[in-house]
């Protein structure tokens, strides 16, 4: 359990999961994360037809993971542009991505980072 999180007595999880999978392995991996931080967390697939549902389902919860599959070294296109779309959805949350890669790790993928504003930046790796 997070620390400073209080654990829910009706064993329905307070995280929302949402996720981005193109092949199935972003959603078990997401699955299984929350299975072990947050037993009874809520997964839901991000889908341009459901959009209004999963921002209500995200303006329900404080704690939401995202999670993708790294696409050519970066975040997937949907991905940043739902996060930009409702920029005002993320205030006061907290927010965990986890990314997936399939070929091979250590390129590097770019972070998304809320400034206090929302407003969405891409951080650069240190030089």
């Amino acid at each position: 359990m997070l620390s400073g999180y209080q654990e829910r007595k009706d064993n329905r999880g307070d995280m929302l999961g949402v996720y981005l999978s193109g092949t199935g392995n972003t959603k078990h991996c997401i699955t299984k994360f929350l299975d072990m931080i947050d037993p009874g967390s809520e997964v839901i697939a991000l889908s341009v037809s459901d959009e209004d549902s999963i921002v209500r389902r995200i303006e329900e919860h404080e704690m939401v993971v995202l999670a993708y599959p790294t696409q050519f070294s970066n975040t997937p296109y949907m991905i940043r542009d739902f996060i930009r779309r409702y920029s005002g959805l993320w205030s006061g949350k907290q927010v965990f991505c986890l990314t997936t890669m399939g070929a091979f790790s250590g390129d590097g993928t770019e972070i998304m980072v809320l400034s206090e504003n929302n407003r969405l930046f891409q951080k650069a790796e240190d030089k």
